[in-house]
C-alpha cells in the first residue's frame, strides 16, 4: 500500500508511473499490431467479395427474366387495344401501355419503361451491373391508365389559352400511337382553368398530349400508380442476403476489395481476387501472450483497445488523491509526465488519436457484414474511446500543477 510521507511514498509513485508507462505502451504496441494485420491482411473481406460475386454471376445467369418480373412488377403490357380517336382530323390511339412517372420527355419520346428494357441486356461487367442496379433503386411510380376515363374531356392549349376539342371515334385503320404521360405544370395549369357543367373542375396529373398543327392536344386521364420495388423482387425471387440500397453499399466488400483491378469483367474480377486471396497470409495476431484469429480483429481488437483505456482510467483516478506534486514519480521517463509541448502532443496523439484511427480501421470489416449493428458497435466504441483518453490526457497537467498544501506555523498558533 502506498504510504502519506517519506520512502515508502516515494518508491510507490516511481513504481506506479512505470507501470502506467508500460500499459501506454502497450496500447501504442496493440494498436500498431492491430492497424499492420488487418490492413495487410483482410481474409475475410476477401472472401465475402468473392460470395458476392458468385452471387452476382449467377443471378447474371437469368438476368433479363429476373429484371423484367422486377421492373414490370407482375403488370403486363398492353401495346395495342387502347381506344382510338380522331382530333382534327388526327387519328391516334392511346396505348394502355404502362409508363413511368417523372420521366423528361425526349425528343422521340422514350419513356422510362423503354429504357429499362433495354438494360434486360445480361450486362458484361461489374459497372454494367451497377448501373442497372442503381436505377432499379431509382425506379419511379408506374403509371396505369384507366380506358374508362380517357375520352371524357378532350383539352386543346394554343397560346396558352385552354378549350374544349371535339373528337370522333377512330376506325380500326393504323394510328400514331400517343403513350401516357405526367403532364407539366403548364398542361396543368391550362386545365385546371377550365369548369364545365357536366363534369366539374377538370384537375389531372396524368394525360394523353400531343401536337396537331398549332395546338396542344391534352386527354386527362384517371391513372393508378404503383410504386415497382425493382431491388426488393429480385432479392425476393432468388437473392435474399442483397441489402437493397445503392451499388456501393449493397455490394461494398466486391468494389472495395477489386477497385485496383484493371479489368472489370466478371471473368478478371474472379481471377483477381483468386491470386488475392493465394497470397501469403497470417493467420493470427498475439497480443500480451494471447492468439487471436486474423479475421476477429476487427471484434475484439476494439474490445481490447477499450479495455487498456479503461485500465489506464481507473488506475490514474484511483491515485489522483495520492500522488503529490513532488513526488519522485513525475521523474520517470515516460512522456505522459513530460512538459515540453513536443512531448504533451505526441502523448494526445498516442493516446487519442491512434486508438481512435485504429478503430475506424477495424470497424470497416463489421459495417461491411452488417452495416446497422457494425456501425452501432464501431461509433459506440470510438464514443467510450475518445472519452477515455480525453480523462487520461488531462490527469498529468491537473496533478502535476497542484502546488502543496502550506504547513502551519507553530509561532501563528502559539498562545
Amino acid at each position: 500500500m502506498p504510504g502519506t510521507n517519506g520512502e515508502n511514498s516515494q518508491h510507490w509513485s516511481a513504481d506506479f508511473v512505470q507501470h502506467i508507462r508500460t500499459v501506454h505502451f502497450s496500447l501504442v504496441a496493440v494498436c500498431v499490431a492491430l492497424i499492420g494485420a488487418v490492413v495487410s491482411v483482410k481474409p475475410k473481406e476477401i472472401n465475402t467479395a468473392m460470395t458476392q460475386l458468385s452471387e452476382i454471376r449467377s443471378a447474371v445467369d437469368h438476368w433479363s427474366e429476373e429484371v423484367k418480373v422486377a421492373v414490370l412488377g407482375g403488370v403486363i403490357r398492353h401495346t395495342v387495344d387502347g381506344k382510338r380517336i380522331v382530333v382534327k382530323g388526327k387519328p391516334v390511339m392511346l396505348s394502355k401501355d404502362a409508363a413511368f412517372s417523372g420521366e423528361p420527355s425526349t425528343p422521340s419520346r422514350k419513356t422510362l419503361l423503354q429504357k429499362l428494357e433495354e438494360s434486360f441486356e445480361t450486362p458484361a461487367s461489374l459497372p454494367a451491373f451497377c448501373s442497372t442496379w442503381d436505377m432499379l433503386n431509382n425506379v419511379p411510380k408506374l403509371i396505369i391508365p384507366d380506358q374508362s376515363q380517357v375520352v371524357k374531356v378532350i383539352v386543346t392549349v394554343n397560346n396558352g389559352s385552354p378549350s374544349v376539342a371535339q373528337y370522333e371515334l377512330g376506325k380500326d385503320e393504323t394510328s400514331d400511337t400517343v403513350l401516357v404521360s405526367q403532364l407539366g405544370a403548364p398542361d396543368q395549369g391550362a386545365i385546371s382553368r377550365l369548369h364545365l357543367s357536366t363534369l366539374g373542375p377538370v384537375t389531372t396529373k396524368y394525360g394523353y398530349s400531343w401536337d396537331v398543327g398549332g395546338d396542344h392536344i391534352i386527354v386527362p386521364v384517371e391513372a393508378a400508380e404503383w410504386q415497382i420495388d425493382g431491388q426488393g423482387a429480385i432479392n425476393r425471387a432468388a437473392h435474399r442476403a442483397w441489402k437493397q440500397g445503392a451499388c456501393g453499399e449493397t455490394f461494398r466488400a466486391l468494389i472495395s476489395q477489386t477497385g485496383g483491378s484493371t479489368d472489370q469483367s466478371f471473368g478478371g474480377l474472379a481471377g483477381y481476387l483468386a491470386q488475392a486471396a493465394a497470397k501469403e497470409k497470417t493467420d493470427s495476431y498475439t497480443v500480451f501472450g494471447m492468439v487471436f484469429p486474423v479475421e476477429s480483429a476487427s471484434r475484439w481488437g476494439i474490445l481490447l483497445i477499450v479495455g487498456i483505456l479503461l485500465y489506464l482510467w481507473i488506475h490514474l483516478n484511483e491515485v489522483s488523491s495520492r500522488i503529490k506534486h513532488d513526488d519522485p514519480g513525475w521523474d520517470v521517463a515516460w512522456i505522459g509526465v513530460y512538459k515540453s509541448m513536443p512531448a504533451r502532443s505526441l502523448f494526445i496523439a498516442l493516446t487519442v488519436v491512434l486508438p481512435l484511427v485504429t478503430i475506424f480501421i477495424l470497424s470497416d470489416a463489421l459495417i461491411t457484414a452488417d452495416p446497422v449493428l457494425g456501425a452501432i458497435y464501431a461509433y459506440t466504441a470510438a464514443l467510450a474511446s475518445l472519452i477515455l483518453a480525453v480523462l487520461i490526457v488531462r490527469w498529468a497537467p491537473q496533478h502535476r500543477n497542484k502546488d502543496p498544501e502550506p504547513e502551519s506555523d507553530p509561532s501563528l498558533t502559539s498562545e
